[in-house]
């Protein structure tokens, strides 16, 4: 070592040594592996290998993937919505994806490219139609033609797509890409007439946090009502290592999402009448659900209102519910015990609606918050135990609780959990529809409105004290994230739409989430009953437990960290957990 100006027998020649040693053996490895790697992408370009998250056997084929919808019916509305909103789409390229390893199969749309700029330039031009547009790597196995051919070497030469190489990006890599800001088409709703939001004062003076006026009387909740059954699937997410399942002093909340049970004018389900026991409608089990929970909670989507005033609504091409008054009764033979009034469809029939909608709630002994007026921002729930659970909701709604300002949100909030135990916080926000099914990090724009920036919104009421978060707005299901030890679940989707709404495919899956919270507001554990509507939008519990799974899947897709928590948790259900304040 003398020779390359140290002496290994001091200090500083055995570090010289070492230093030199580690380093001659780094670069061997780094030899190693960029071998390893060109012989990798060389036996991936003759296809003699599928590269890792595609089928062995097949050829490597470099493309933009979107969709991620559980079946066919609901990958061909896909293609339709997508056509009628986007021009300059390959359709002639287009072939289908279908991946198996998924807890269910999921399919999306491909289009397959020579390099990922293509790629890349693709999923931009979707960027405001298309958050999941992602640039990925599939194996020729996992593709077929749209008419259900399969992919060889021959077809993609026709195409004009070479088998991808593995020079310009990573087999395993798939890049997801934020959406950038377009040009807003003409909103699709406006009401009349316009509210412009109020100027903030300009002064000096540091105004007083919000205080919330609620002239709602805390609603006292009775014991469950009902004796149907609740078969609980064969395993929970039990994330609590202090309490177990059935502890009285967990609280059960259930949550689905919109409902809409039919419009007047636009028609009714005849078998829906005054005093119908729900049971019979959408059966015992899917009812015990909601009627055993110490919290049922629904997104009422319209008002109820039987009253001569029209719509205040004005737009080319939109929807104005409203149902009979007789329906708050349906709810409550339920078992919900409160609603969300922070949606797009609340103020369908202006202030009279409004007005008439919570004079039936009432009558019934529903709850509802949300409506940025004195007598409807929040409501106070008081358990069998005394326990107080507290519900605020927002969107991005003239009359509601907005989902944007999120400095207003966290003061409500704050101030709402000074006077409860327990804080439920709804969200009607996201973009609709089938290529919505993924959540966007940043704001969403849809038709031309700003829905809200979920995440950043969750994440800001839950800072602020809010114990679980609950969103719809999509019309499909979305994943799941445990924030903080708080459970957000981003859209339970449709639960009970008869019309004006779609039913079928991806929207027709119905998920009802139940949930458990600790006395110290965390989550316990949680489930997903699989329902789906069908026939009249009633809705049914699905023995194939496919909303559960497919809520999953985009968990695993969308909030990674989340999925590896819960797939860490999974407890056998022995025994049903406890509730009974419905």
């Amino acid at each position: 070592m003398r020779r390359l100006g140290w002496d290994h027998r001091d200090e500083y020649g055995w570090f010289m040594s070492a230093a030199s040693v580690t380093l001659a053996l780094a670069m061997v490895a780094s030899l190693i592996a960029h071998v390893l790697v060109w012989r990798y992408q060389a036996k991936l370009a003759d296809g003699e290998i599928a590269p890792r998250g595609a089928h062995a056997g097949g050829i490597a084929v470099l493309g933009a993937s979107l969709g991620d919808v559980p079946d066919i019916e609901s990958l061909a509305a896909l293609r339709a919505e997508l056509a009628a909103r986007v021009t300059g789409i390959p359709w002639q390229r287009a072939l289908i994806r279908r991946d198996t390893r998924a807890p269910l199969p999921i399919y999306s749309l491909f289009f397959p490219v020579n390099a990922a700029s293509e790629a890349l330039r693709f999923c931009r031009q979707l960027s405001s139609a298309a958050p999941g547009c992602t640039t990925s790597v599939a194996s020729s196995a996992e593709l077929s033609t749209p008419d259900h051919r399969p992919v060889d070497r021959l077809h993609l030469a026709r195409l004009g797509v070479a088998p991808y190489t593995g020079k310009d990006l990573g087999p395993a890599r798939v890049v997801y890409l934020p959406g950038r800001v377009v040009p807003a088409p003409p909103p699709k709703i406006v009401y009349l007439p316009p509210k412009p939001d109020a100027a903030p004062p300009q002064t000096a003076i540091i105004a007083p946090p919000p205080v919330i006026a609620n002239a709602q009387a805390p609603l006292r909740l009775q014991p469950g009502v009902g004796s149907g059954e609740v078969h609980y699937p064969e395993s929970l997410i039990w994330l609590s290592s202090t309490y177990r399942p059935g502890d009285k002093r967990l609280t059960d909340i259930v949550g689905a999402g919109d409902v809409m049970m039919g419009s007047i004018g636009a028609g009714l389900n005849p078998d829906i009448r005054p005093g119908v026991d729900v049971a019979a409608l959408v059966g015992d089990q899917l009812a015990g659900i909601f009627r055993h929970a110490d919290v049922a909670f629904v997104n009422l989507e319209g008002p109820l209102y039987e009253g001569p005033n029209g719509t205040g609504k004005s737009c080319a091409q939109c929807f104005a519910f409203h149902g009979p008054l007789y329906y708050a009764g349906v709810l409550r033979s339920l078992g919900v015990d409160v609603v969300s009034l922070a949606n797009n469809h609340s103020g369908d029939y202006g202030e009279a609606g409004r007005n008439s909608t919570m004079g039936a709630l009432r009558q019934n002994g529903i709850a509802f918050g949300g409506l940025d007026r004195d007598d409807a921002r929040t409501a106070t729930l008081v358990l069998p135990n005394g326990k107080k659970v507290g519900f605020i909701a927002f969107a991005p709604n003239n009359g509601t609780l907005n989902i944007n300002d999120l400095g207003r949100a966290a003061a409500l909030v704050r101030e709402l959990k000074k006077s409860v135990d327990l804080v439920m916080v709804s969200f009607h926000g996201g973009g609709e529809g089938w290529t919505y099914v993924h959540v966007k990090r940043g704001s969403e724009t849809y038709v031309g409105e700003n829905r809200g920036d979920v995440t950043a919104f969750a994440h800001t009421v839950i800072d602020a004290g809010a114990d679980i978060v609950i969103g719809q707005g999509p019309h499909v299901p979305r994943a799941l994230e445990v924030y903080k030890g708080h459970l957000i679940a981003y859209s339970l989707g449709n639960f009970w739409t008869y019309a004006g709404v779609q039913t079928y495919a991806v929207s027709g899956m119905a998920p009802v989430l139940e949930a458990w919270v600790t006395p110290e507001g965390a989550i316990a554990g949680f489930t997903i009953h699989s329902a789906r509507q069908a026939g009249l939008g009633v809705p049914h519990i699905d023995p194939l437990d496919e909303a559960a799974r497919y809520m999953l899947y985009l968990t695993r897709s969308d909030f990674p960290g989340t999925y590896a928590l819960v797939e860490g948790h999974r407890s056998l259900a022995l025994t049903a957990p406890g509730g009974g304040g419905s």
